[in-house]
């Protein structure tokens, strides 16, 4: 007996990882395993903490609702495995806002990672991350949800994987273990992940197909950061190390929101979605695209529109899209989109689920009896209509949820809805990404009018826009860059000059598809895709997660993107020039059948700002706009309110524009002061 226990005392870790292996698989409760593993701790003379650890990598599954990473630079010293709490207590702090239900911490000599977890699947404790493989060579962090992660898990099996858990962040690491960069094309969900391979010493980080999950990064001092937020990677530099980025600023006053690579920052990136970069401790770099949209069309531009097959791919999106632990909800704005989505899930749900619509006192902007009329054709749907009173309430909210500028006023109801829905469910379905693919824009209307005369010269467009007596609009810019952007600004690109703002680069910024060989209208919707896309994403994600919500779009999943990418105008719309999206018409027919089909102009998700121009917001807007901030010196604030106070009823759009650059270079200045260590 002596020797047997020399012998196991000699070999503890091999008797440890064994046996930790197969008392994980058994099904027993896990405070009885904790009981077991301290008796067999103290039997052969292994630490309990030790014991702890090592069941803890059985036990760090599933998703979590905020990221960040630290890959330090080797020639940098410190005095606990090359990680500075001063910057990790500041940036924990800044994720805190994505994840109330737990936190995770894990380290080594040259990585570290930390994270904030919303619970949606598997919510016990075996749901914690970082999650570190069994051999302790792989460590990964994850933020949103993988739709295919069974079929994904029944193929590692069938090639020898082992599972522990029943969610899908271990799929994902084993996947990434055993596939690497190219595992990223196998997935259908949202994600934005760092997975770190200690064998090479490497990290990679990727987005999914669709920019659903934000991701930043800088590579700064010899130090390669990661995060789910601006402000959690920001908050790691010091100020003199961060310059405002100027062709990003005017793209800006253009359209609202800084688009991915770029940021406020020059030395903060974005991840493109469908994009991976690969980083070694030297500071090797590799990057590629798992999913390229053009690539993904030209494959796919053969595919021929069929109304069946359209539903059939639909409701499967829609349904797996409803995996889930928590109580799931869906937004209900009126519009074709939303309703669709909310109708799938009546028809495939057993319990009440809830549906959240934004109404407005000013008739124009309210859908919500439209949304009552579709809520009353439904069986299981509990719904709930709220009206904004005041918006002031929620602008330090935005300025929380955000962290950075955002130009889109839409903003303030989508985080009313989240506000509200929080108290009930924890996943919101939304109808997101079907005007992009399926047309559902008017300006896209305009665009598909104006873009064959582009061949033409710009004298004999002019003469065209004269004798047709302007019915077709968009015919007197430069090239088609300037068409795309114009199509979509907030503020037009002359008002933006008077700013004192230049505009040169904005078009070629704006426009990344030649239009070439792609035809007319696939080269539209490739361009609202890639860029107009990361807008309504960004605020889907910012309002859903600052309440503690993960918001997904069926809309988006990637074999429904397959299908729709090569749809053509001329085949899902009632001629090759309209928007009417008539495959959504019918299948809206089919769920609503008492409810009449909407025929007047697209209102979207928003609110009469101006209303509350003439009321509340009103002295918080010139307030700030007055404000001398790192932005005053670039733009003309005064012109900017002398145009608002002139307009009666155009300058929504401005005037928010322009309130969400100075709101938050109000808070940068606070922020600054905290990063001059």
């Amino acid at each position: 007996m002596q020797i047997i226990m020399f012998i196991l005392k000699i070999l503890p870790q091999n008797l440890l990882s064994y046996f930790v292996g197969w008392l994980s698989e058994l099904s027993i409760p896990l405070p009885f395993r904790f009981m077991v593993f301290y008796v067999f701790s103290m039997l052969f003379g292994i630490d309990y903490k030790e014991a702890e650890l090592e069941l803890s990598d059985y036990t760090s599954i599933q998703d979590f609702s905020s990221l960040c990473g630290e890959v330090p630079n080797p020639a940098r010293k410190h005095g606990h495995l090359g990680v500075d709490a001063k910057h990790l207590d500041v940036v924990e702090d800044a994720l805190g806002l994505r994840g109330p239900d737990d936190d995770g911490f894990w380290n080594n000599e040259h990585f570290a990672l930390s994270f904030k977890r919303l619970s949606i699947l598997d919510l016990s404790p075996m749901g914690h991350q970082p999650m570190v493989s069994q051999c302790k060579n792989y460590a990964l962090v994850y933020n949103g949800e993988l739709y295919n992660y069974k079929n994904i898990k029944k193929t590692l099996e069938s090639i020898g994987h082992s599972f522990y858990s029943t969610g899908d962040t271990e799929v994902i690491l084993k996947a990434l273990m055993e596939w690497g960069t190219n595992a990223l094309s196998k997935f259908n969900g949202m994600f934005a992940l760092g997975f770190i391979n200690m064998h090479d010493n490497t990290l990679v980080i990727a987005r999914d197909h669709a920019g659903m999950k934000p991701l930043y990064y800088s590579y700064l001092n010899g130090n390669f950061i990661f995060g789910s937020q601006l402000d959690h990677v920001m908050h790691y530099f010091n100020r003199k190390d961060l310059n405002i980025n100027m062709d990003s600023l005017f793209m800006y006053l253009a359209v609202g929101y800084y688009f991915a690579p770029n940021s406020v920052f020059k030395e903060v990136k974005q991840l493109e979605p469908g994009q991976w970069l690969k980083i070694n401790i030297y500071g090797e770099k590799d990057t590629g695209m798992h999913f390229d949209l053009t690539e993904f069309y030209l494959k796919n531009q053969n595919t021929k529109y069929d109304q069946m097959e359209f539903e059939e791919k639909l409701e499967e999106a829609v349904y797996g899209h409803l995996i889930s632990d928590v109580p799931i909800g869906t937004f209900l704005s009126g519009g074709l989109d939303s309703s669709i989505i909310t109708g799938i899930v009546d028809q495939k749900v057993k319990n009440p689920f809830d549906a959240y619509t934004v109404g407005d006192f000013h008739e124009y902007f309210d859908e919500s009896k439209r949304a009552s009329l579709i809520a009353k054709d439904l069986k299981q749907i509990n719904h709930h209509i709220i009206f904004p009173n005041s918006i002031t309430k929620y602008i330090e909210q935005f300025s929380d949820a955000y962290q950075e500028p955002f130009g889109d006023y839409s903003a303030i109801p989508s985080l009313m809805v989240a506000s509200e829905a929080k108290n009930t469910v924890k996943v919101l379905l939304s109808g997101d990404g079907s005007d992009e693919l399926l047309f559902g824009y008017t300006r896209m209307e305009s665009m598909l009018r104006a873009i064959p005369y582009y061949r033409l010269s710009y004298n004999m467009r002019k003469i065209i826009h004269w004798i047709s007596m302007k019915s077709i609009p968009g015919l007197c810019y430069n090239n088609k860059n300037e068409l795309i952007v114009s199509s979509q600004t907030l503020i037009p690109l002359k008002e933006i000059s008077e700013l004192g703002a230049n505009t040169n680069n904005i078009p070629s910024q704006f426009s990344t598809y030649d239009n070439g060989e792609l035809p007319n209208d696939i080269y539209i919707k490739l361009n609202n895709v890639k860029r107009y896309l990361q807008l309504q994403m960004m605020k889907l994600d910012r309002s859903s997660m600052y309440h503690s919500i993960e918001a997904r779009v069926p809309f988006l999943d990637k074999e429904l993107l397959k299908l729709t990418i090569a749809y053509r105008a001329r085949d899902i719309t009632k001629d090759k020039y309209s928007t009417r999206k008539t495959l959504l018409n019918k299948k809206f027919r089919k769920l609503y059948p008492k409810v009449p089909l909407e025929n007047d102009i697209k209102k979207g998700f928003v609110i009469d700002l101006n209303k509350h121009l003439d009321n509340d917001f009103r002295p918080l807007l010139f307030d700030t706009l007055s404000s001398n901030t790192v932005f005053s010196e670039y733009i003309d604030f005064e012109y900017g309110i002398d145009q608002i106070k002139k307009s009666k009823s155009q300058y929504s759009f401005y005037s928010w524009v322009l309130f969400s650059l100075q709101l938050w270079a109000l808070k940068y200045n606070n922020w600054s002061k905290s990063l001059a260590y």
